[in-house]
């Protein structure tokens, strides 16, 4: 088994009234949903990322199927630059044009 989950972390950022608006609000900016799947049949990890952000923008596909039920208090659905995806232990950024791996 393969362990993935999606972080969105998108409006987790440094501009205080946001964070203040989601703690007014009692919201957590930043939530997580792990799935895990049978394995990955030698797929990149890239692929992979790839295939959670098109899945999760067009709100279908295997990925979102897997995801579902979505945590409830997320603070968006479709993943955006600065959320992040964690395969087996290596946490990639969703970045303006991709992913980069987080050191």
């Amino acid at each position: 088994m393969s362990t993935i989950t999606v972080t969105w972390k998108a409006f987790n950022n440094n501009d205080p009234k946001r964070l203040q608006d989601f703690a007014d609000q009692g919201r957590n900016p930043v939530t997580s949903r792990t799935i895990e799947v049978e394995n990955t049949m030698g797929v990149s990890h890239s692929y992979i990322c790839e295939m959670l952000f098109r899945d999760t923008n067009w709100y279908e596909g295997p990925f979102w199927d897997l995801l579902q039920p979505l945590p409830e208090d997320r603070t968006h659905t479709a993943m955006s630059v600065g959320d992040e995806v964690t395969i087996e232990g290596t946490t990639y950024r969703c970045a303006d044009l991709g992913f980069e791996e987080v050191k």
